[in-house]
């Protein structure tokens, strides 16, 4: 028997099993769909610190490219026996690039304690990249976030 779970919440039903698709124009069942894989051919990645002693300045950036992948995905619903089907088509997903910056500034106190504040950006270009669709919707990877830290080292 092979399986063809799509996410850890899914478990067997013979009824999703033994369920009728149409995938790339062809009326298939659904544990004849081919294993989804997520995984990207390969990854590049990028990191660069400056530190800047005199003023308590770091700046730190990661960038990574990920090269697309192909999958399937689910592109509507289709009417055969009576019933409501998937109609399932395989799909390039693109590829990804995302870079993360910090900047953080330190300021030295007494016995090699310091105090320090901290701004991240992640995706700084801001790239929404689908990475997945399923029946139930899209996902894509996170879009620009922002993190501020003020700490205290001791």
């Amino acid at each position: 028997m092979r399986r063809n779970y799509q996410n850890y919440e899914e478990s067997f039903s013979e009824e999703a099993f033994n369920a009728w698709v149409r995938y790339n124009g062809s009326l298939i069942h659904a544990y004849e769909l081919p294993a989804i894989s997520f995984n990207r051919p390969w990854t590049a990645r990028l990191a660069t610190q400056s530190h800047w002693e005199s003023a308590g300045l770091m700046w730190s950036n990661f960038l990574r490219y990920r090269a697309g992948y192909r999958s399937t995905r689910t592109v509507g619903k289709e009417e055969f026996q009576g019933e409501s089907i998937n109609v399932v088509e395989d799909y390039d997903y693109p590829d990804s690039l995302t870079w993360d910056s910090t900047l953080e500034w330190t300021l030295g106190l007494a016995r090699g304690q310091e105090t320090y504040v901290r701004m991240e950006v992640q995706n700084v270009l801001d790239r929404v990249t689908l990475i997945r669709n399923q029946s139930t919707g899209d996902y894509y990877e996170p879009g620009r976030s922002y993190w501020f830290e003020v700490g205290y080292r001791f």
